[in-house]
């Protein structure tokens, strides 16, 4: 998935301002540029690379969401992250999804820093 960096558009084709994200992450990465929460990188972990953590890099430090889901926190350097529990790739896969759809309703629920 790419998402335009100028109006945060979501296409599955490459565009000439946008950048690759995780498709399963795309659309809260969209939300959460929309309401001003500004990221500079993320992933929602591979099952085929065995990348068993999510993450989300905002681009300013100061506007960052106060409250953050269920099994995520915040690291040092300014990210936010979730530990995947699961060790086999079918329940890993699950467990991706599940993490997903839960960080989107949280992006739904923030308010815009506008």
């Amino acid at each position: 998935m790419y998402m335009d960096e100028k109006t945060f558009e979501l296409s599955a084709e490459p565009m000439e301002h946008g950048v690759q994200i995780d498709d399963l992450i795309a659309p809260t990465i969209q939300i959460l540029n929309l309401k001003g929460y500004r990221t500079a990188w993320c992933c929602s972990g591979h099952v085929r690379e065995g990348f068993d953590s999510a993450y989300i890099q905002f681009e300013f430090a100061g506007i960052t969401p106060e409250e953050l889901p269920s099994g995520w926190i915040w690291e040092e350097d300014g990210h936010m992250l979730y530990q995947y529990e699961s060790c086999s790739p079918d329940e890993l896969s699950r467990e991706i999804e599940e993490v997903m759809d839960t960080l989107s309703k949280w992006a739904d629920s923030l308010p815009s820093t506008y």
